[in-house]
């Protein structure tokens, strides 16, 4: 049987403190890779200034848009601008 005082002390991982996330914001647009990232730091930004909040707090994801649905957000879009 180990010595008591020989044996090596296990440390206690501490656990990760978790953060609720408190808006989930899910963006749809046609943009390209590059422009996305943007629209999302953007977007990211924006919120957590606005609920005052962390960072972590907030997530901001892209849905890609069918053809479908961009054809109706133009129609939508045409009907309120009149342009």
């Amino acid at each position: 049987m180990p010595d008591p005082e020989t044996k090596p002390r296990r440390r206690r991982r501490r656990k990760q403190e978790r953060i609720p996330v408190l808006m989930h914001v899910e963006v749809r647009a046609d943009f390209t890779l590059h422009q996305q990232h943007h629209y999302v730091a953007a977007i990211t930004a924006i919120t957590t200034d606005l609920l005052n909040v962390r960072q972590e707090q907030v997530r901001v994801t892209l849905a890609e848009t069918s053809p479908a649905e961009r054809a109706r957000a133009e129609r939508h879009l045409l009907m309120w601008t009149g342009c």
